[in-house]
């Protein structure tokens, strides 16, 4: 373990004396800044890790490229999808880092899907993040348009997951996962 922290020290300390690493970055950096730091993250990356030292400065170049992506390149996305991009590029970042001949080029370029577009549509998946929200919808059962409001969201030993919403005539009613899932499938703008 101590080898590990004084690996992740070291490069860090050598990451941050060297002048060619950026150290942070500003949504303002403009795009010939932009392109310097790409090909010094890339000219990191390419370099073979024989070290564990190499392996974490290869890590910092990723997080710095990840995190010039939030702020340049991202930015007029919802910050519910930038997180999702952030964090499954972090993840990738992290399996890099580990296993670095893997070739994880096809899960990271793949195009963004729907609920990653800048449509103003929030990703469809369940959860706590659904909770205050307004989601209209179109009824799959009378293909009515409908509203309604996640105002609570938990776990029952019993029933397990459940929300609770309330329409636009304020009924209130419990529902499971897959209902909601529904709901999220059949949102409109």
């Amino acid at each position: 373990m101590q080898d590990r922290e004084a690996a992740y020290n070291s490069a860090q300390e050598a990451w941050t004396a060297d002048s060619r690493n950026p150290r942070w970055m500003t949504p303002n950096d403009d795009e010939d800044t932009r392109k310097r730091m790409y090909a010094r993250f890339d000219e990191v990356c390419e370099i073979e890790p024989t070290t564990l030292h190499d392996h974490y400065t290869r890590r910092f170049a990723c997080s710095m490229a990840i995190q010039l992506m939030y702020y340049a390149e991202l930015g007029t996305m919802s910050t519910k999808a930038k997180g999702r991009i952030v964090n499954a590029a972090a993840a990738a970042v992290c399996d890099f880092a580990r296993t670095p001949n893997a070739d994880f080029t096809k899960e990271i370029m793949r195009p963004p899907s729907d609920d990653l577009s800048n449509t103003g549509n929030e990703p469809r998946e369940v959860g706590p993040h659904l909770l205050g929200e307004k989601i209209r919808y179109r009824d799959a059962k009378t293909d009515q348009v409908k509203e309604c409001t996640v105002f609570d969201y938990g776990k029952s030993r019993v029933r397990g997951l459940y929300f609770d919403i309330r329409d636009a005539d304020e009924v209130e009613v419990r529902i499971t996962p897959e209902e909601m899932k529904h709901i999220l499938e059949n949102r409109m703008g």
